[in-house]
């Protein structure tokens, strides 16, 4: 079943063609694996949201809603807890997207590399707009809300992850004033495993 979700969220999202060649990769990533990860930065200060929908905190009370995004994203299960923080957007009771942010770790699952954060960073470990809601500039909107938030919260830098094809990604982190901080490659043959 997870990997069937897996499948049908990526044909969502990419198409035919993308998930096709991801499938490939995925059958030979024991023999050999190569991945680029950009780090994107951006400062905390305040920044205007101009979102027509609700943008708020999610909490433990909210468990339809950490429900729903943990079915539609297995890989999420549990981590909707301490030391992390979700922002969600609501159009009336409808969940449009979210974001969820690690203040402890920044964890890069595609190239096999786990950091703690420096005081006072937070790192991006998932964002999410469902597709109705797309090219509406709620993504922009909820990474500007987590930002000006954590600058409340003494937050400096916001920081997350994208792999160089994903350019919707980029583009949204841009939007909203990231810059990218830094390239990591990972390779992998035959077990024997580099960065750099």
């Amino acid at each position: 079943m997870r990997l069937y979700n897996k499948i049908r969220r990526n044909l969502q999202d990419y198409g035919v063609r993308i998930t096709a060649g991801k499938m490939i990769r995925g059958l030979l990533k024991p023999i050999y694996f190569a991945e680029s990860y950009s780090i994107y930065k951006a400062d905390t200060a305040q920044h205007k949201v101009f979102c027509p929908f609700t943008i708020r905190l999610l909490d433990a009370e909210d468990t339809k809603l950490i429900q729903q995004i943990e079915s539609e994203n297995e890989f999420l299960k549990c981590k909707l807890t301490a030391y992390r923080i979700c922002f969600v957007v609501l159009d009336n009771t409808t969940l449009a997207g979210f974001i969820l942010i690690d203040l402890r770790k920044a964890d890069m699952p595609l190239i096999r590399m786990r950091s703690l954060l420096k005081d006072r960073q937070a790192w991006i470990e998932h964002v999410q707009i469902n597709k109705a809601y797309r090219r509406m500039g709620i993504g922009s909107d909820l990474l500007m809300t987590a930002l000006t938030e954590l600058h409340t919260h003494n937050y400096q830098e916001l920081l997350g992850g994208v792999l160089p094809s994903n350019t919707a990604s980029i583009t949204l982190f841009k939007s909203a004033g990231f810059v990218n901080r830094s390239d990591i490659r990972y390779r992998k043959l035959l077990g024997s495993e580099a960065w750099s």
